[in-house]
């Protein structure tokens, strides 16, 4: 007898002959086989009722979708791929979404309106505000002000969809928090009645990333850079028409503070002798000077400059200045958006309790002759160039007056031409009986108790005098007994009073 070594392979050939008669294939690799169907693949985009035509055409994708769109998906034009992912048969002029109204919030918290445009505008268009289509939202009750708003958040700039370059879960969490930050103030802040048309106009991101550079802190670290590519993620874009206005408008000559600040440094390789700028230079020579002065801080250990000054004047010119100021009828006082702020999802507005006079002549409320006098005796007790100061500020804190942790260096002074505010001086009117010190949380929680007549200077920049030193963050702490009222100003690195008059302080 014949041995046949070959016998699985005949015994393949015949079942694959019989396979394809009855309408099946094979696909064989190795040992293992796997049966494929010729017959045609059923279409998985069907309705599941008869009536579903006619219910789509009465509207009930929109009134009622969470049953149509999962058992009327051809009429609703919504179909669900192989993998199990929404897309759209409907027309692509239709403003609805393919997901659930649920699924689309969950997304769109997820920030994935920004990080994932393109499927985000394939299944959640109308969350994602990437259409409108006002005449369902009036028919679902919204009012033209609400419509107005959406329509408001589509004229952002938003259409640079956002990355995620995180390097761990940690920076990736807080990226997303800045997106959903950016998306909040996308559709409150700039949709506001009051808010700058202009500035809404220019608001945008030009850049993939900027999301994630201001999770990392540029929006502070880097303030023109992002206010020119960045300034919707970094909520920024009420200060756009003045960052547009005034930056670059610094002159090339203006100089920067005088010789008081300058100190003579040896390069240690060519040993040539040049000109540096120095906030220790300042402070040795005041030490000079005939002052009752007293440095608080240990400045030679690295820590930055607060410095008291006493008896500058005389009893009876503090009490001229505080009979006048108590005299007057004195605004509650404000926290500028913008002054602070430093564009981080993390941030906490300062609150305040006080109220404020700005004197920039003598003519305003709270002002007078005596006020501009002492502030001009100020600068020149304490050397400073009279151009550079700002104008001065009457502030009163009442029984229960507080402000919270905040800090004098104001971001946007960076592209401004006056620049940073280098140094605060404050000068006390009055001192509270209780209460009302003066708090530095991040120098180890130093207190000063405020005296009457008593004049405080602290610095407000690192040694770059471009950059905030972190550590001066102030607080006032809350009066519990008695009046606190003092006056301050603030030193520029640049001409200040040049600034004001060219719109730009």
């Amino acid at each position: 007898m014949k041995i046949i070594r070959n016998t699985p392979c005949i015994i393949f050939f015949i079942v694959c002959l019989v396979l394809e008669v009855s309408g099946e294939s094979e696909f064989c690799e190795y040992d293992v086989c796997t049966r494929i169907s010729n017959d045609p693949i059923p279409d998985p985009c069907k309705d599941a009722n008869d009536s579903c035509p006619g219910w789509a055409e009465e509207g009930e994708c929109k009134a009622n979708p969470g049953y149509m769109l999962n058992h009327c998906a051809r009429s609703c034009g919504v179909c669900k791929d192989v993998e199990g992912k929404s897309h759209s048969t409907a027309p692509t002029d239709v403003c609805q979404d393919v997901e659930t109204p649920a699924e689309c919030e969950r997304l769109a918290a997820l920030g994935e309106c920004a990080l994932e445009q393109d499927f985000m505008k394939d299944n959640c268009k109308a969350t994602c505000l990437f259409c409108i289509d006002e005449e369902d939202l009036m028919s679902r009750g919204y009012s033209q002000d609400e419509i107005m708003k959406r329509k408001r958040v589509q004229e952002l700039n938003m259409n640079i969809q956002q990355e995620n370059p995180g390097r761990d879960e940690i920076e990736k969490y807080h990226t997303i928090g800045q997106i959903r930050a950016m998306e909040k103030y996308a559709k409150t802040t700039c949709t506001s009645d009051n808010f700058d048309p202009e500035a809404r106009a220019l608001c945008k991101n030009s850049l993939p990333q900027c999301a994630y550079y201001a999770s990392k802190g540029l929006c502070k670290s880097k303030v023109i850079f992002m206010m020119d590519n960045c300034a919707l993620a970094c909520r920024m874009c009420e200060a756009l028409p003045t960052f547009q206005k005034c930056i670059g408008k610094r002159h090339p000559h203006d100089s920067i503070l005088s010789e008081r600040f300058m100190k003579t440094v040896t390069d240690e390789d060519d040993e040539e002798e040049y000109e540096e700028f120095s906030l220790d230079t300042y402070f040795e020579n005041l030490q000079k000077k005939d002052l009752k002065l007293q440095i608080l801080t240990e400045a030679n250990d690295d820590e930055p400059y607060i410095v008291q000054v006493d008896d500058v004047f005389t009893e009876e010119e503090i009490d001229e200045m505080l009979n006048l100021v108590k005299n007057t009828e004195m605004k509650n006082s404000e926290v500028p958006a913008m002054d602070n702020f430093h564009g981080s999802h993390e941030y906490v507005s300062p609150h305040r309790i006080s109220q404020t006079a700005v004197c920039s002549n003598s003519t305003e409320a709270g002002c007078s002759d005596i006020i501009m006098e002492i502030s001009s005796m100020i600068t020149k007790v304490l050397d400073l160039p009279f151009d550079n100061m700002e104008f001065p500020q009457i502030d009163r804190y009442l029984k229960g007056g507080y402000y919270t942790a905040h800090h004098d260096y104001r971001i946007h002074d960076e592209y401004k031409p006056a620049g940073p505010r280098v140094l605060s001086i404050y000068l006390v009117i009055a001192e509270a009986e209780e209460g009302g010190m003066i708090g530095f949380p991040a120098l180890d929680f130093m207190m000063i108790k405020p005296k009457k007549g008593s004049i405080l200077i602290f610095q407000n920049t690192d040694e770059s005098f471009e950059q905030s030193d972190d550590r001066m963050m102030k607080e006032i702490l809350t009066v519990k007994e008695g009046t606190l009222t003092l006056m301050h100003t603030h030193l520029h690195l640049y001409n200040y009073v040049k600034a004001v008059e060219n719109g730009c302080a």
